[in-house]
Formats: C-alpha cells, sequence, structure tokens
C-alpha cells in the first residue's frame, strides 16, 4: 500500500518526491542539529539498491543511518 504525505519543509525549501516505483526502502539518512536539515533514502527497486537525492540543506553535524 502507498500513502502520499506532505509536502513537508521549511521556508525557502523546495517541495520533493521521489516517487512511488518501489519495493521498500532499505536505508534512511538523517543529518541534523537542532532540526533536521537533509534526509536521504535508499530504496529497493527490483531486489537492487536504488540513491535518492539528498532533500534538504547543508546544515547539521550529526549523521544517523536507520537500516531497514
Amino acid at each position: 500500500m502507498t500513502a502520499e504525505v506532505g509536502p513537508w519543509g521549511g521556508r525557502g525549501g523546495t517541495e520533493w518526491d521521489d516517487g512511488s516505483d518501489y519495493n521498500g526502502v532499505r536505508e534512511i539518512t538523517l543529518v541534523y542539529g537542532d532540526f533536521i536539515d537533509s534526509i536521504r533514502f535508499i530504496y529497493d527497486q527490483n531486489a537492487k539498491p536504488v540513491t535518492s537525492d539528498k532533500h534538504g540543506g547543508t546544515g547539521g553535524d550529526t549523521t544517523v543511518v536507520v537500516s531497514t
């Protein structure tokens, strides 16, 4: 099941949509300081990894990678 939510982002940001042509999410990378500055996904598409563009800015001093 695919659900669409959003758009999200702070002032001055741009909307983004990676689409729904994937079988799942393999990994999520968050970069943050006081707030989330950027997010990037690695999707699964027919058993192959597909890395999204980085969505967000260049700030943040902490990176967390969540593998699914």
